[in-house]
């Protein structure tokens, strides 16, 4: 009965030691922080169901808070809580039980010996606190890489809303140019009706008004596409589409090379993920240089021993404390620390050939904005606008018998044709400046809506 009670109380203390282990570790992992706070600039965001026109202002605070890939890229932080859980340990390893017992026989009886022992090993070079800063990189890491797609996100939606006021536009000359056929056929009508042509220009006309109404029903398709393109980047329910409030801007010459690269050096997400991929690598380097110290066990033994003799039987207590160290001169961590060394050597390559290549990208991006500017500017600002007011006088030079269809067609299908390369230049001029604003990580004219750097560090 004596035995089975030092042993009953062995595994109760040695239960007891882990379950304060696990504690410890579970408060500090609570206090971790789990949930990016999501900011988007001011002001209330938009109502899908009862905003009739959104800004571009309006749809890039939604989509900051609403873009699956911000969703996406949130889900990610389930690792830092984890990563951080492991390294919070107080001890790496459980301390180890060992029980036995058996019987001691001689020529004067049968005794009994029991004998339990723990063992615990212990980090002596500051490894938990290595991890511990490692974990913290890996979060900052984590948070950069969220940041870089918060700002794709935002370059995304911003390019969405400009494709869709272009497809606008598109949409409504289409719509003038089916109107503009419907009179064009009702007045050749009414001249072939009075004599003055013949039959065959009004057949013309009516096949024009049926191919005015394809081209109609096309833009009209392609608006509707570019609507639902940018609901479904910022997250925007599609049971009733954004409608982009605004006009087509004005185009504007790129800003010096030099600046634009010392933007991207101080602003680009990539940038910064690079640093925090670095300082990352070489918190693990740490690490795993550390952990190639050898570590120490401490044993606590308790033996009872029974001794038969010719009287009876005599009790033996004996404790013991044993410290056990290994001799590293085989082992020392070789194959985590090269890993961690190339890791190092990696990030620092791709992050150099990123920061040489960034002047040449930049130069490239703001040489095609400038090509793309003055492009736009070749075709002035009145093309658009006064389209509208060219068919109303091809229409009226075809009432008074001016001009006969033919002329008409060939009037109309140069100003259309201008018409579209005007939009079509419009269209570049956009995604040029998206991509430049893709290499140097910020809005190039941030008047218009910029993400604020506190933001963007969150």
């Amino acid at each position: 009965m004596h035995r089975s009670t030092e042993m009953v109380c062995g595994i109760l203390c040695i239960t007891a030691l882990s379950g304060c282990l696990r504690t410890a570790a579970f408060d500090m992992t609570r206090a971790w922080p789990g949930q990016l706070e999501k900011s988007h600039p001011g002001g209330a965001l938009p109502d899908p169901e009862r905003d009739e026109r959104v800004s571009l202002r309006a749809i890039l605070a939604y989509a900051d808070r609403h873009a699956p890939a911000i969703e996406a890229a949130t889900g990610t932080l389930a690792r830092v809580e984890a990563e951080r859980a492991a390294a919070s340990l107080l001890l790496a390893e459980d301390p180890v039980l060992d029980i036995s017992f058996g019987p001691r026989i001689n020529t004067d009886g049968t005794a009994y010996e029991v004998e339990v022992s723990v063992q615990q090993r212990f980090e002596i070079g500051g490894q938990r606190g290595l991890r511990i800063d490692a974990a913290n990189q890996f979060r900052k890491l984590t948070m950069a890489q969220i940041a870089e797609v918060r700002w794709r996100v935002h370059l995304e939606v911003h390019t969405a809303f400009h494709a869709a006021l272009v497809a606008r536009a598109r949409m409504e000359a289409a719509d003038r140019l089916f109107q503009f056929t419907e009179r064009l056929l009702a007045i050749a009508q009414k001249r072939h009706r009075a004599g003055d042509i013949s039959l065959l220009q009004v057949r013309v006309a009516e096949g024009e008004v049926a191919r005015a109404r394809q081209e109609k029903i096309k833009a009209g398709a392609g608006y509707r596409a570019a609507r639902l393109t940018l609901a479904e980047l910022a997250g925007w329910p599609t049971s009733k589409l954004p409608e982009p409030a605004g006009t087509l801007d004005k185009s504007r010459r790129a800003p010096p090379v030099a600046d634009l690269v010392q933007r991207g050096l101080v602003r680009h997400p990539a940038v910064r993920r690079f640093a925090a991929a670095a300082e990352l690598a070489q918190a693990r380097k740490r690490v795993a240089d550390r952990e190639a110290w050898p570590d120490i066990a401490v044993a606590m033994s308790y033996i009872r021993e029974d001794e038969a003799t010719a009287a009876g039987t005599e009790d033996q207590h004996i404790g013991l404390v044993g410290v056990s160290i290994p001799l590293p001169l085989f082992r020392r961590n070789q194959a985590s620390r090269a890993r961690a060394g190339a890791d190092v050597s990696a990030v620092n390559a791709q992050a150099a050939a990123y920061l040489r290549q960034l002047r040449a990208r930049i130069a490239r991006a703001a040489d095609a904005v400038d090509a793309a500017a003055d492009r736009l500017d070749a075709y002035g600002t009145d093309i658009i606008p006064t389209f509208a007011q060219n068919l109303r006088l091809i229409e009226r030079a075809f009432e008074l018998g001016e001009i006969d269809i033919v002329e008409v067609l060939a009037a109309r299908g140069r100003f259309l044709q201008l018409e579209r390369d005007a939009l079509s230049a419009f269209d570049d001029y956009f995604r040029a400046v998206a991509e430049l604003e893709s290499q140097i990580g910020t809005e190039i004219w941030p008047d218009e809506h910029h993400v604020d750097d506190e933001e963007q560090e969150q």
